[in-house]
C-alpha cells in the first residue's frame, strides 16, 4: 500500500499562516539532550517488534541460490534507528508484512534500455477560473503566502535521488483542466471536470471537501487512470503533480499521494503540505525529522504529556546511542542550529513546502520501483497515517531499501549521496532546516 494521509482525528479552528507562526514562536525550543534509536514503548502495545539484526542484514541480500550478486548497501546498520511507532502511527495501526530484498526482486519492474526514464508532469493548467480557485484554501492566508514548489526543483531532486536514471518533465501544450461539457453539479455538490491530455479529454470526478479546508477535491483514482493513459512508451515511471486537494473514496477526508507501482504511475498533491495550514491541521514542526528521534518528545507523545494527545503513562527505558559522530546525531545538531535561527518568511516557508513534496514524491516513485512499505527501520518508505507522521519520517532510504534501489538503478551509493548533498547545498534552499539536516546526514554518511 502506498503512503496516504488522513486528518480524521484533527479538527481545529481555521488559522492563518501568520497566526500559526505566532503560536509556534511562543514555544521554547526543545534542547534534545538525548536521541532514541529504538521504537517507542507504544510499539510493544501495538504488537510491533523490529526484526532482529540478523534478519535485517539478511533482508539486504538475495537468496544464495539465486546467483544474484550481493548489492552494495550500508553496513553500519547500528546507525539507523527503528521506526518510532507512536500512537496512531501507520505501523501501530496497520503493520503489514516486511518486504526483504528477495521479495522485492521477484515483483519489481526492471529498468531496461527502452524503459528507464522517470517522467514528472507539472500541475495541469487550470483553464477556468472556478477550477483554479479550488487550489486555494478556504481560509484566507493573504499574508506571507509561500510560493508553491517549483516542479523543476522536484525533478532535480529526483535526478539526485534516483541517481543514474534520466528524469524529465512530461509536457504537452493542451495539458490542463477544463469544465466538463454539459455538466451540472448534483445535489451533494459533486460534479465533473475535464483533463485534456495529448490525445483526448478525460473525465475527472470532483466533490466538496468534507473538512472545508479547500472548496473541492478531485478523484485520485480518476487521475491515476489518466496517468496510465498518459504514460510514455519509454517511461519507467510517471509522477503527476497536482495543486488540487484529493480524495480516494467516500470515507476519506483527504489523501496526499498514491502510486500504482505495478502500473508505473504515481500522484502527489501539493495542497495539504502548504505550511500555512499547519496550525489548522495540527502539524508539529519542532519535532520534524530528524528531531522526531528526540527522547523527550517520544516519551511525551507516549505518556500523554504532549497537550495535543492524552495518553496513559507507562514505563520505558532509554535506548543506547551510537558514537556522537553518527549521521543522525550530526543531522540533529545541524537541524537544531538551523531551526533556532529560522524565521517564517515567505522564502523559508516555500523551502519547507518543497522539502515536504520532495520527500513524498520520492516515496511514491519508490513504489513504482516495486519497493513496499518499510517495517525494518525509520525510512523514507514507511507508510504514513497522518501529516504529522509524514514530517517525522526521514528522507533517506534504510539499508534494506537502499539495496533494492541500487540493484534496480545499477547506481553507486557514494555518487548518489554526493548528488543529494549537492542538491541540499543549493543557494536557494541551503538555509532550510530540513535540507541542512539532510545535508549533515549525507556528509556523515559519505565520511563513513
Amino acid at each position: 500500500m502506498p503512503r496516504t494521509n488522513s486528518c480524521v482525528n484533527f479538527v481545529f479552528p481555521a488559522i492563518s499562516c501568520v497566526q500559526e507562526s505566532t503560536m509556534a514562536s511562543k514555544q521554547e525550543p526543545c534542547p534534545r539532550p538525548a536521541l532514541r534509536y529504538t521504537s517507542s514503548p507504544h510499539g510493544v502495545q501495538a504488537s510491533y517488534q523490529q526484526p532482529t539484526l540478523a534478519e535485517r542484514l539478511a533482508a539486504t541480500k538475495p537468496k544464495p541460490s539465486s546467483r544474484l550478486p550481493t548489492q552494495p548497501t550500508r553496513p553500519d546498520v547500528e546507525h539507523f534507528p527503528a521506526p518510532l511507532v507512536l500512537p496512531d502511527d501507520y505501523l501501530a495501526v496497520e503493520p503489514g508484512a516486511a518486504q526483504n530484498f528477495q521479495k522485492w526482486h521477484s515483483v519489481h519492474n526492471q529498468v531496461t534500455s527502452r524503459r528507464r526514464t522517470i517522467y514528472v508532469a507539472s500541475p495541469p493548467i487550470k483553464k477556468a477560473t472556478d477550477i483554479d480557485s479550488w487550489t486555494q484554501p478556504v481560509e484566507s492566508v493573504t499574508e506571507m503566502q509561500p510560493q508553491k514548489p517549483n516542479p523543476q526543483d522536484i525533478i532535480d531532486y529526483l535526478t539526485a535521488f534516483y541517481h543514474g536514471l534520466p528524469v524529465q518533465e512530461l509536457n504537452f501544450p493542451s495539458y490542463g483542466f477544463t469544465p466538463w461539457p454539459g455538466d451540472k453539479p448534483k445535489a451533494d455538490g459533486s460534479c465533473f471536470i475535464g483533463l485534456n491530455t495529448q490525445k483526448q479529454r478525460l473525465r475527472i470526478r470532483a466533490r466538496l471537501s468534507p473538512d472545508q479546508v479547500y472548496p473541492y477535491q478531485l478523484s485520485l483514482e480518476d487521475l491515476l487512470d489518466a496517468s496510465i493513459f498518459m504514460l510514455p512508451r519509454d517511461a519507467y515511471a510517471l509522477c503527476l503533480l497536482v495543486d488540487h486537494d484529493l480524495f480516494e473514496d467516500d470515507d476519506d477526508i483527504f489523501v496526499c499521494g498514491r502510486a500504482y507501482g505495478g502500473r508505473r504511475v504515481a500522484i502527489v498533491s501539493t495542497a495539504r503540505y502548504n505550511p500555512c495550514l499547519d496550525g489548522l491541521q495540527a502539524v508539529e514542526r519542532e519535532h520534524a525529522w530528524p528531531a522526531s528521534h528526540c527522547e523527550r518528545f517520544i516519551q511525551e507523545a507516549f505518556s500523554g504529556q504532549n497537550p495535543t494527545r492524552a495518553r496513559k503513562k507507562a514505563k520505558h527505558t532509554n535506548s543506547p546511542e551510537p558514537n556522537p559522530n553518527s549521521p543522525l546525531k550530526s543531522a540533529v545538531a545541524a537541524y537544531s542550529v538551523a531551526n533556532n535561527t529560522h524565521t517564517d518568511s515567505p522564502t523559508n516557508l516555500s523551502t519547507l513546502w518543497l522539502s515536504r513534496m520532495t520527500r513524498t514524491v520520492s516515496h511514491e516513485v519508490g513504489h513504482c520501483f516495486g519497493i513496499g512499505h518499510c517495517t525494518y527501520y525509520a525510512c523514507l518508505m514507511q507508510g504514513s497515517a497522518s501529516l504529522s507522521e509524514d514530517m517525522r519520517q526521514p528522507p533517506y532510504l534504510c539499508p534494506v531499501d537502499l539495496a533494492k534501489l541500487l540493484a534496480g538503478t545499477k547506481g553507486e551509493m557514494q555518487a548518489r549521496y554526493s548528488a543529494l548533498l549537492e542538491y541540499c547545498e543549493r543557494l536557494h534552499i541551503r538555509g532550510s532546516p530540513h535540507f541542512v539536516a539532510f545535508g549533515a546526514w549525507l556528509r556523515a554518511s559519505i565520511a563513513r
